[in-house]
Parts: C-alpha cells; sequence; structure tokens
C-alpha cells in the first residue's frame, strides 16, 4: 500500500484504521458503506479461522454459538480443543 501522504483521502471516513486494514476494505468498498451510513449494526457474521485472541475490542463481541473444531494432539492422542478465545 502506498503511503498515505501518496494517495488522495477519498472519504472522512478514510482514517488510520482504514489505512492499517486497506487492502481488506478496498475489497468490500468500506468507504462506499460508511459514507451512506451503513455500519452493519444487526449483522451477525460467521468467521471461518484458525482461532480468536480474546482481546478488548473483541470483549462481548464472541458468539456464544462460537464454536472451536480444533484438535490438540498430545502424546500420540488427539482431543477436541474446544476453546474459544485463547489461541
Amino acid at each position: 500500500m502506498p503511503p498515505k501522504s501518496e494517495v488522495p483521502e477519498r472519504s472522512v471516513q478514510d482514517d488510520d484504521e482504514y489505512r492499517r486494514n486497506y487492502v481488506a476494505f478496498e475489497h468490500v468498498n468500506a468507504l462506499y458503506a460508511l459514507d451512506n451510513g451503513w455500519t452493519g449494526k444487526g449483522v451477525l457474521v460467521g468467521v471461518v479461522d484458525d482461532g480468536v485472541v480474546a482481546n478488548a475490542e473483541l470483549a462481548g463481541q464472541i458468539s456464544p454459538l462460537s464454536r472451536d473444531f480444533g484438535n490438540v494432539t498430545t502424546g500420540g492422542v488427539t482431543k477436541a480443543r474446544n476453546v474459544i478465545g485463547d489461541s
């Protein structure tokens, strides 16, 4: 991504956080959504990933419907991990 000084600001929402996540936000036209007042409030999002680390930004945001489908193998024995918010 080019430095902010080399790319014109395209929206009042084009801030430092937007720039940190530039590639992903560009793919989903985030500035268009923000400029039109779309916040995503009420939208349930599903994420398939290899884990989530609990942090202040996610406090209260991890659904109780979340599941950990990972496994842990110790001493040749594989067990379901079933832990949310630690990896």
